[in-house]
Protein backbone atom coordinates (compact mmCIF):
# COMPACT_ATOMS: atom_id res chain seq x y z
CA UNK A 1 0.00 0.00 0.00
CA UNK A 2 1.19 3.83 -0.88
CA UNK A 3 1.28 5.95 1.70
CA UNK A 4 0.32 9.69 0.27
CA UNK A 5 1.45 12.84 2.52
CA UNK A 6 -0.27 16.26 2.02
CA UNK A 7 2.40 19.20 2.67
CA UNK A 8 2.11 22.84 2.20
CA UNK A 9 5.07 24.64 0.11
CA UNK A 10 5.13 28.04 0.62
CA UNK A 11 6.46 30.57 -1.76
CA UNK A 12 7.67 33.86 -1.09
CA UNK A 13 7.61 37.40 -3.03
CA UNK A 14 10.95 38.10 -2.34
CA UNK A 15 14.68 36.34 -1.24
CA UNK A 16 16.91 37.01 1.38
CA UNK A 17 16.76 37.73 5.36
CA UNK A 18 13.62 39.02 5.32
CA UNK A 19 12.26 35.15 5.07
CA UNK A 20 14.76 33.79 7.85
CA UNK A 21 12.42 33.74 11.24
CA UNK A 22 9.70 32.44 8.84
CA UNK A 23 12.19 30.00 6.94
CA UNK A 24 13.21 28.39 10.27
CA UNK A 25 9.77 28.13 11.52
CA UNK A 26 8.65 26.20 8.64
CA UNK A 27 11.50 23.90 9.08
CA UNK A 28 11.31 23.26 12.30
CA UNK A 29 7.62 22.30 12.25
CA UNK A 30 8.58 19.97 9.41
CA UNK A 31 11.30 18.40 11.89
CA UNK A 32 8.74 18.02 14.35
CA UNK A 33 6.08 16.17 12.37
CA UNK A 34 8.68 14.18 10.67
CA UNK A 35 11.04 13.54 13.96
CA UNK A 36 14.08 14.83 12.06
CA UNK A 37 16.82 15.43 14.58
CA UNK A 38 19.87 16.56 12.52
CA UNK A 39 19.80 20.47 11.08
CA UNK A 40 22.73 21.78 8.96
CA UNK A 41 22.71 25.59 8.36
CA UNK A 42 24.51 27.58 5.76
CA UNK A 43 25.64 30.60 7.48
CA UNK A 44 28.28 32.53 6.42
CA UNK A 45 27.99 34.88 8.92
CA UNK A 46 26.75 32.81 12.13
CA UNK A 47 23.07 35.28 12.41
CA UNK A 48 21.09 32.32 11.07
CA UNK A 49 22.55 29.88 13.20
CA UNK A 50 22.40 31.92 16.30
CA UNK A 51 18.63 32.73 15.31
CA UNK A 52 17.96 28.64 15.07
CA UNK A 53 19.63 28.14 18.28
CA UNK A 54 17.57 30.60 19.65
CA UNK A 55 13.87 29.26 18.32
CA UNK A 56 14.71 25.49 18.82
CA UNK A 57 18.26 24.27 20.55
CA UNK A 58 16.91 20.59 20.22
CA UNK A 59 15.57 20.58 17.11
CA UNK A 60 16.57 19.86 12.99
CA UNK A 61 16.53 20.49 9.39
CA UNK A 62 18.54 21.67 6.01
CA UNK A 63 18.37 24.32 5.75
CA UNK A 64 20.22 27.06 2.86
CA UNK A 65 20.36 30.79 1.99
CA UNK A 66 21.18 33.30 -0.48
CA UNK A 67 24.25 34.83 1.06
CA UNK A 68 22.89 36.21 4.16
CA UNK A 69 19.95 34.57 6.33
CA UNK A 70 17.58 31.64 5.36
CA UNK A 71 14.91 31.73 2.18
CA UNK A 72 15.11 27.94 0.59
CA UNK A 73 14.02 25.08 3.03
CA UNK A 74 14.42 21.30 2.18
CA UNK A 75 14.26 17.66 3.76
CA UNK A 76 16.77 16.14 1.66
CA UNK A 77 19.14 12.44 2.24
CA UNK A 78 22.15 13.39 1.82
CA UNK A 79 24.64 11.20 0.27
CA UNK A 80 29.13 10.98 0.28
CA UNK A 81 30.58 13.65 -1.55
CA UNK A 82 31.68 10.75 -4.24
CA UNK A 83 28.37 10.08 -4.44
CA UNK A 84 26.47 13.16 -5.00
CA UNK A 85 24.07 12.39 -7.62
CA UNK A 86 23.07 10.01 -4.99
CA UNK A 87 21.49 13.13 -2.49
CA UNK A 88 17.54 13.26 -2.68
CA UNK A 89 15.34 16.11 -2.10
CA UNK A 90 12.75 14.63 -0.34
CA UNK A 91 10.39 17.85 0.19
CA UNK A 92 10.85 21.41 -0.73
CA UNK A 93 9.06 23.43 2.12
CA UNK A 94 9.63 27.02 0.98
CA UNK A 95 11.61 28.60 -1.06
CA UNK A 96 11.51 32.80 -3.01
CA UNK A 97 9.69 32.57 -6.26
Amino acid sequence: MTTVQERKNFYFDSKGPINTDTTLDIALECCKEQKIQKIVVASSTGETALKLLEKAPDEADIIAGSHRGADTAVVLKPAYAANMFETKIKALLCMPS
